[in-house]
């Protein structure tokens, strides 16, 4: 019984570990938009 609980444990927390994995993507993803916006307003104001 214990090693099915350790199993799903370890499911659980693989499952979190992607999660925050795709959460850093996400917002590395939208902070470079977010440079490429402000990159392209300033060059569009010369």
């Amino acid at each position: 019984m214990l090693s099915i609980e350790l199993g799903t444990e370890i499911l659980k927390q693989g499952t979190k570990l992607k999660f925050s994995g795709a959460e850093r993507i996400t917002d590395m993803i939208i902070e470079k938009k977010q440079e490429e916006v402000k990159n392209d307003s300033t060059i569009c104001k010369k």
